[in-house]
């Protein structure tokens, strides 16, 4: 049977109400033959597309006009359901007849979101089959190829469902350690093929057979068993050499055998799945050599070495050594400063001077201090010091009373006071910089604070002028004591934890000198390619053995015993008198459970061919994305889930397509350290006049308190071909107006929005320039948008991408919920390490504060610091980073996301 395929447009008539789902067809117009190659047809959805009045969509055409009684159906790869077609004599042509709805848009009545699959949106494979005098016959294999996906993303997406299945269920804590789970998952199957390789030589030796009759023609003997078959058959062609006789012969297709051959071409399957697939990396592997390539694209790498030396590992080691010589002293001479600091500060002796003085300080602190104040602790090679200024009756601290040597005293009219804390003993510091520092600050918002602090000191009184505008200055050598509404700010008993103060709370102030930071944030850049080129050999390291399992496993199924065998249906493993009893079979028989048990948490066998029928692709988009973000945050980013076997299922029956398949009312909670988040898809969330239910929720909790919700819209577009102008229409009517700017009437949606944005399949929009597309703060286009960043709130709306090939954007979205919304950015959010992460504290002469972070798990390293503009607008840089990343100077450089400061 042969067959042409065309594209057809299908006019209905719109003016009659539909008759059982049905209008009657006006007209019908033949378009362009669709081109065939090996009895298969690829057409992209761009192809099919719908109209108020006709469906364009595919038809087919038969070249046997002979037949009678016969009818076409297209049917499913895995269940053979089945859409019988529709024939037009008139046009000579089959097409899938279109349903309707009884509801109207306008003049024309609207299509029905029935199992339609050759028209509008639907993708995946369907058969062709025509069926006549009670014969089927399938003849040809459609594959509906989607257009706003690359071909390979696309079936990398639906490969990719199958091992995020597989990775839910086995135990891979994070990235970094999938490379190795693979490695050992791979060697203990190797380890299981040897033994059964052992078997199935003893086993083609001498292979279990029945007898079965079999019909051969056989020369004719005088002698043996009488056959009455070949005597009728001599009597009536007496001059043939040979006749038709039935023969008992060995068969070897037992139950048992083909049992075992079933388990090798599992093997071969799954190894091809895991293994290299010939050019094609796993959409992982795919996954880290983008990101990696990305890093080096944002990092300033390239004055040292070419995208082309990642694959170098020697390379990467040679640019790491230099880059680490020219940082070395500078971080030996910071460890020096600090271990000479503390080093004194243990082994401080308090020594009274002779013109030190008592002094009692009573303050009422009530706020944060503004950027006035000038509130500074720090150490340097020479001292540790603390300081308050421009103290005065308008800052958010002032001076209720002070006594000198048991002198009371009064401030003066509109005199301005300084703080001093300049000396090496360490419980001084430790009581000043708990009673001042940020916490401490915040802490006062909610009731205004007395504080007294009493110890010894100088005090020093000036008349003011234009060069020193404070009237007093106090300046304490050692305090021994401060209460807080009287009571008393205690001091841990251990000098360790004294010291811990000094190691990782101070910051070090640097010179002008050690403040030119480039080499070691390009160390930290080249650190964090490095890392990302290791887990890329991991994991093909991982890949080469399972390339060697195959190749052992195709080996054995070319043994004489399997050459013959073909298994007519999937076979259940179940034991049988052979293989409990029989050596070689009982040994078969005890790998084939094991090698079975690793395959467990697999789809990708052959009882679980991966072929999805035809699905609407928006939908196969939408919970694969589902899928991906709890794999993302479970499997990369250290989150718990405590029951995988719901979402399992629901992923098997979608799979599957279980006719009872429902993804309604699904939310799991999964959980970090003293946070929880509540994972919703499509919640219907009541406003006052209508409900709206948004792809993807995440609800964040700490500590039980709920603290705000993000919200993520899919949409299956390609921008770069579909314009801008649809972006921009996407994010405004979308994530502003429909969700960022809703009110629920239910109280327990009833959050801050911290994010609201759209997911969009299109990896190559935002890449191509983040200044134009931002994907994390849309308004840093400001132009397109027809706005200020300093009148809304930064990060509050978003476009970001998520293809299997590309997972970092998604990554890096939560990382600045986490870090720039929830304030925890002391946690690793690239691989959830809580515990291994240091921490290094500086400042510069300037009074600028910063925060050095480092992953001792990923190597990834972050810094928080805040905008020049203000002290209140914190900025959090990272290599790949969230913030926009201004490429016109030095790679760390960004725009705050506030006041828009670094914009050029």
């Amino acid at each position: 049977m042969f067959a042409d395929i065309y594209m057809i447009k299908v006019w209905y008539d719109h003016s009659s109400p539909p008759i059982e789902g049905s209008l009657r067809i006006r007209d019908i117009n033949i378009g362009n033959k669709i081109v065939r190659k090996n009895d298969e047809w690829n057409i992209p959805t761009h192809y099919r597309s719908q109209n108020e009045s006709y469906v364009r969509q595919i038809g087919v055409r038969l070249s046997d006009k002979n037949l009678e009684h016969y009818n076409l159906y297209l049917v499913s790869p895995i269940n053979n359901s089945h859409i019988e077609l529709y024939y037009s004599g008139e046009k000579d042509i089959w097409f899938e007849s279109t349903h309707f709805s009884t509801r109207k848009n306008k003049n024309f009545y609207i299509f029905s979101e029935g199992p339609s699959i050759t028209g509008i949106t639907s993708a995946g494979s369907v058969y062709l089959s025509i069926s006549y005098k009670q014969h089927s016959e399938k003849f040809g294999k459609i594959h509906f190829l989607p257009s706003a996906l690359s071909v390979d993303d696309y079936e990398e997406m639906l490969r990719d469902l199958y091992h995020i299945r597989e990775d839910l269920i086995r135990d891979d804590s994070n990235i970094a350690s999938i490379g190795l789970s693979k490695q050992k998952l791979a060697l203990n199957l190797q380890e299981q093929l040897n033994k059964l390789k052992l078997a199935v030589k003893q086993i083609n030796l001498n292979p279990h057979s029945t007898l079965a009759l079999q019909t051969l023609k056989k020369k004719y003997e005088q002698y043996g068993r009488f056959d009455v078959r070949m005597e009728l058959e001599k009597n009536i062609n007496p001059g043939n050499p040979f006749y038709w006789s039935k023969v008992a012969k060995p068969y070897v297709a037992t139950h048992e055998n083909l049992l075992i051959k079933q388990m090798l071409e599992e093997l071969v399957i799954y190894s091809k799945d895991m293994g290299s697939v010939g050019s094609k990396p796993t959409p992982q592997l795919k996954n880290l050599i983008n990101e990696r390539e990305m890093c080096f694209n944002k990092s300033d790498l390239s004055t040292d070495m070419s995208i082309y030396d990642l694959e170098d590992a020697g390379r990467i080691q040679q640019c790491h050594d230099d880059l680490l010589s020219k940082v070395q002293k500078n971080l030996d001479h910071r460890k020096e400063i600090r271990e000479s600091n503390k080093s004194k500060a243990i082994n401080f002796d308090f020594k009274e001077g002779p013109h030190y003085e008592d002094i009692e300080l009573v303050l009422k602190m009530n706020g944060i201090f503004n950027s006035n104040m000038n509130y500074k602790h720090n150490q340097s090679k020479d001292s540790i010091q603390a300081q308050l200024d421009n103290i005065s009756d308008k800052s958010p601290i002032r001076i209720k009373s002070y006594k000198v040597n048991s002198k009371s005293f009064v401030l003066k009219e509109l005199e301005i006071v300084k703080i001093l804390l300049k000396t090496f003993h360490l419980p001084s510091h430790y009581r000043f910089y708990k009673t001042f520092n940020k916490e401490a600050q915040e802490d006062s918002l909610k009731r205004a604070r007395i504080i007294k602090i009493r110890g010894k000191g100088i005090i020093t009184s000036k008349n003011p002028t234009k060069f020193n505008s404070h009237n007093l200055c106090i300046e304490f050598k050692y305090i021994s004591n401060i209460t807080k509404d009287s009571v008393d700010i205690s001091i841990p008993k251990e000098n360790n934890e004294l010291a811990m103060l000094l190691e990782n709370t101070l910051p070090l102030l640097l010179n002008e000198k050690e403040q030119n930071e480039s080499p070691l944030l390009k160390l930290k850049q080249l650190e964090k390619v490095k890392t990302l080129s290791q887990q890329i050999g991991l994991l093909n390291e991982a890949s080469n053995q399972f390339d060697l399992l195959r190749t052992t496993a195709e080996n054995l199924l070319k043994m004489e015993i399997f050459k013959e065998l073909e298994p007519l249906e999937y076979l259940p493993l179940k034991p049988t008198q052979l293989f409990l009893h029989n050596p070689p079979y009982q040994s078969a028989w005890q790998v084939i459970q094991k090698i079975k048990n690793n395959l467990a948490p697999s789809l990708s066998t052959v009882e679980n061919q991966r072929q999805i029928p035809t699905k609407k692709i928006e939908h196969i988009y939408e919970v694969w994305a589902l899928y991906k973000i709890i794999f993302i945050l479970t499997r990369e980013l250290g989150w718990s889930l405590n029951e995988k076997s719901d979402i399992v299922k629901y992923l098997d029956d979608y799979i599957k397509s279980k006719p009872h398949k429902s993804l309604n009312n699904f939310v799991i909670n999964l959980f970090s350290g003293s946070w929880k988040l509540e994972v919703y898809y499509e919640p219907k969330i009541k406003l006052s006049d209508k409900f709206v239910k948004p792809d993807f929720v995440l609800k964040f909790s700490k500590d039980g308190t709920e603290r705000g919700i993000a919200i993520l819209d899919a949409k299956y577009r390609n921008y770069k071909s579909q314009g801008t102008q649809l972006w921009k229409k996407d994010i405004e009517e979308v994530a502003i107006r429909k969700y960022g700017n809703m009110q629920p009437i239910e109280t327990n949606w009833q959050l801050p929005i911290l994010i609201s944005g759209i997911l969009h399949s299109d990896k190559e929009f935002s890449d191509y320039d983040e200044r134009e597309f931002p994907p994390f703060h849309v308004y840093y286009n400001e132009s397109l948008f027809n706005t200020k960043l300093i009148q809304n709130k930064p990060h509050q709306y978003s476009s970001i991408y998520l293809a299997p090939s590309k997972l970092y954007m998604f990554k890096n979205w939560f990382r600045l919920i986490m870090e720039y919304h929830l304030k925890e950015y002391h946690l690793c959010w690239n691989c959830g390490e809580e515990n291994k992460i240091q921490v290094e504290h500086l400042i510069t002469d300037n009074g600028h504060s910063k925060f050095h972070y480092s992953c001792l798990s990923c190597n990834e390293f972050w810094v928080k610091v805040h905008c020049r503009n203000s002290t209140e607008h914190t900025i959090i840089k990272h290599i790949n980073n969230y913030h926009l990343q201004e490429f016109k100077h030095n790679k760390w450089w960004v725009v705050c996301p506030t006041c828009g400061h670094g914009k050029k």
